[in-house]
């Protein structure tokens, strides 16, 4: 378990540090004018659309969702915080990934979904969720949504990219030793 930890995390960071690579200011993100606002299926009405992927739409209460929980884990280091370039590239991926996902038959249950509320829970991020989608007039069916996908993703990632990845415990040492200092 701790190793396929480890794996996640530094499959994150790669693909993240692909998104924080691009040297993009705030100024790069959609303003007023070239925003559009529409009314999807299924979605609430009249929400400012940031970016399309695969034409569905990333609305600005999903981005300041994803803004919100990545300022979160930047508490301690609030110098450190990435863009909000940053923070939409990575809903793009979010999303791009739980279409791959979807398409591939990937979709986490109502019980998986419990069965992550209850690990927040004990974890104590559940209350921070909370005051996060508070924040942002989420209701709770659509911070559920948020756990589905965020499980569904997982679930896409576990079976096709960590399962495939064997990493011994002298190759983890060998890379803390090198790089231990970047990492946290």
């Amino acid at each position: 378990m701790r190793k396929q930890g480890i794996i996640s995390v530094l499959l994150l960071m790669v693909v993240f540090a692909g998104c924080a690579s691009t040297q993009r200011s705030d100024q790069d993100l959609p303003t007023s004018p070239n925003t559009t606002t529409v009314t999807p299926v299924g979605a609430v009405l009249n929400q400012t659309i940031v970016a399309y992927v695969n034409s569905e739409p990333i609305t600005q209460a999903d981005f300041d969702v994803m803004s919100k929980r990545g300022e979160g884990q930047y508490a301690n280091n609030p110098d450190e915080l990435p863009t909000h370039s940053f923070f939409l590239n990575a809903s793009i991926i979010e999303t791009l990934l739980y279409q791959q996902a979807i398409k591939k038959g990937f979709n986490a249950s109502e019980a998986d979904v419990n069965a992550d509320i209850s690990s927040k829970v004990n974890e104590g991020a559940f209350e921070f969720l909370l005051k996060v989608s508070a924040a942002n007039s989420l209701t709770v069916g659509e911070l559920r949504e948020s756990f589905q996908r965020e499980i569904t993703i997982s679930q896409f990632l576990n079976a096709t990219v960590l399962s495939k990845v064997s990493v011994n415990e002298s190759e983890i040492e060998a890379y803390y030793q090198n790089f231990g200092s970047v990492i946290i």
